[in-house]
């Protein structure tokens, strides 16, 4: 599981520099299901699929669900899990880009940044685990 700060998730998501920490959002609209996410692409540089777990430090489901995102990224090889801390400062522009109004909030992209499906509210291990094999992301 990767726990980034703005600039690896910057990397991770093949953003450039225009979502940087101290820059503003893009003006295109985010992403949303079944809807091509807008340029720059969001494709995964390693081509495989993407979770990623929008939370806040004082969010007690995001709290709950830190053990479950853990195991699922270990249940779950084939796709990054990538958690969001949007308390932060350094994070607020990538939470603006993706419009999140609530946390937890999960975005599953798939490798070419497609958005497959986005999810609102505590989400269990097994929960998580159905929506990756639903996917096709998981055995």
């Amino acid at each position: 599981m990767l726990h980034i700060r703005c600039g690896a998730l910057v990397l991770v998501l093949g953003l450039p520099g225009a979502l940087g920490c101290d820059e503003t959002t893009p003006k295109s609209s985010a992403p949303t299901t079944k809807e091509r996410a807008p340029e720059p692409p969001l494709a995964n540089p390693t081509g495989r699929p993407m979770l990623l777990v929008f939370s806040r430090d004082y969010c007690t489901p995001c709290q709950v669900m830190k053990p479950w995102v853990s195991e699922l990224a270990a249940a779950a090889p084939g796709v990054d899990v990538v958690t969001v801390n949007v308390d932060r400062q350094a994070h607020e522009h990538i939470g603006g880009f993706f419009k999140i109004s609530a946390v937890p909030t999960l975005v599953y992209l798939q490798g070419n940044g497609d958005v497959a499906r986005r999810t609102e509210g505590l989400a269990k291990k097994g929960q998580m685990l159905t929506v990756l094999r639903e996917l096709g992301w998981a055995p």
